[in-house]
């Protein structure tokens, strides 16, 4: 009776862990995005899916969201996001910050008001401490409420 106990137990505890490692990339508030991927450019120089986000120094990282709306549409018929960004660095300090990275870029018609994959990239450099660092994107809705955060780690060789 105590071992089927404890099995229950783990299993509850095993379900709880999965479903919070799946809902600790994203934090949304009006917006919902479909998919987020970490990226690097291959050989070829497209941008595909990263096996493992572990990168080596140097390299540039992307941070891609798929199919990320609804968005509002202005008086002026056109749709109006933007995008920040933050590095932190293996001791927690912020080594990258940028707010506003679209500006006025973002002032555009997006079909069905979606946008497909918007992405951010970060390249790093070779002088960069080895380790884990957490990137944290959010994209929000200049018009609307909506806004989404975005965080994932990633380890620099």
């Amino acid at each position: 009776m105590k071992r089927a106990a404890t099995y229950i137990c783990l299993g509850i505890a095993l379900v709880f862990a999965l479903s919070a490692c799946k809902q600790q990339d994203v934090n949304s508030s009006g917006l919902k995005i479909q998919k987020v991927i970490l990226a690097r450019k291959n050989n070829e120089g497209q941008t595909m899916p990263a096996r493992r986000s572990i990168y080596i120094r140097g390299e540039k990282v992307y941070l891609i969201m798929a199919n990320v709306g609804d968005f509002v549409k202005g008086a002026d018929g056109l749709n109006w996001f933007d995008i920040n960004m933050q590095l932190t660095d293996v001791d927690g300090d912020v080594v990258m910050h940028k707010e506003h990275m679209l500006g006025d870029k973002g002032h555009i018609n997006l079909p069905d008001n979606r946008a497909s994959y918007p992405y951010v990239m970060v390249h790093t450099h070779p002088s960069m401490s080895r380790g884990e660092y957490e990137l944290q994107v959010t994209i929000y809705d200049e018009i609307g409420i909506g806004k989404a955060t975005v965080t994932k780690t990633f380890t620099l060789e």
